[in-house]
């Protein structure tokens, strides 16, 4: 379980990386074409239009004149509002870098929404990294220090927190013998079922220095389950 949270953690934040990089990217070089481009005065000839499952998407073809040539450019963007009409002038950048639309258009949008979504991605994936390690130094702390009792599953309680349309559980267990005290993880997002649960003893380890911190340690059960000692 513990794997699989720290592999989740890292891609999320390799993936906003990618994002992010991705995004820069062509921001640079979108914007690179704005300052060495050719100031260029385009016509739009046409209005491309496309039906998908968000409605009808528009992009203008611009036609232009570039070194002596007639040519023709398609933004590589589109907009469910058509905000261009045909004869319309827009201003241009031509450069051998490409070509860019000055001024504020929806394109812009596109690299400004990938910036966001990568940099919330990234940060997202890293603070769930940085946590799981404090989390398992923490455990590992308990686990060398923390005093050992043996508990058995009395009940466990469904919360209303969801992640992935999943609500967490809390597993409740209590110790054997000693002062039958109980303990409760923390909402865990992963389907025990009862028989599972009811045919596993749980190593739990309490700080000795403070009571209110322990840790019930289900991990070491993903193997053949320890059922009741006989009577």
């Amino acid at each position: 379980m513990t794997t699989r949270i720290k592999k989740t953690a890292l891609f999320t934040f390799f993936f906003g990386l990618l994002v992010l990089g991705v995004t820069g990217y062509f921001g640079f070089r979108y914007w690179q074409t704005l300052e060495a481009g050719e100031p260029t005065i385009g016509t739009v000839s046409r209005i491309i239009s496309r039906q998908d499952e968000d409605g009808t998407q528009y992009k203008p073809e611009i036609s232009y004149r570039y070194q002596g040539e007639d040519l023709t450019y398609v933004p590589g963007f589109s907009s469910s509002i058509n905000t261009y009409r045909i004869g319309d002038q827009v201003e241009l950048r031509v450069s051998d870098l490409g070509i860019a639309i000055a001024g504020f258009h929806q394109g812009l949008l596109g690299f400004a929404f990938g910036g966001v979504f990568g940099f919330i991605f990234a940060l997202t994936g890293l603070m769930w990294f940085l946590r799981h390690m404090r989390r398992y130094d923490e455990v590992t702390r308990l686990k060398h220090f923390g005093r050992r009792v043996t508990a058995r599953f009395v009940r466990k309680d469904t919360t209303s927190y969801k992640i992935n349309n999943q609500h967490g559980t809390v597993i409740y267990v209590q110790e054997e013998g000693g002062e039958g005290r109980m303990f409760e993880t923390k909402p865990i997002f992963s389907d025990f079922s009862i028989k599972w649960l009811e045919e596993h003893a749980f190593d739990v380890y309490v700080d000795p220095s403070n009571d209110e911190d322990y840790y019930i340690d289900l991990d070491k059960h993903f193997g053949e389950p320890e059922p009741h000692p006989s009577v």
